[in-house]
């Protein structure tokens, strides 16, 4: 698809992340040119970010490093 733009989705919680993804996934139903990957920890995030070239990121302000250690943000 020509025109197509990559974003990178960085949310930790699973309501807000089910939100976006609907929203997204409506936008692309109607057209828009997007791919869309997602990350829910910065450790995640920092692993697509080094291997995917993106045009633009939507993030939650506070996601926890790694999965499962919620009492650590970052």
């Amino acid at each position: 698809m020509e025109n197509l733009r990559r974003i990178l989705v960085i949310e930790d919680n699973k309501n807000h992340r089910r939100d976006v993804e609907a929203l997204l996934e409506e936008r692309i139903a109607q057209g828009a040119p997007l791919a869309v990957d997602y990350a829910s920890t910065l450790d995640e995030a920092m692993d697509r970010l080094g291997s995917t070239k993106y045009d633009g990121i939507l993030s939650d302000v506070f996601f926890p490093k790694k999965e499962g250690r919620q009492e650590q943000q970052y």
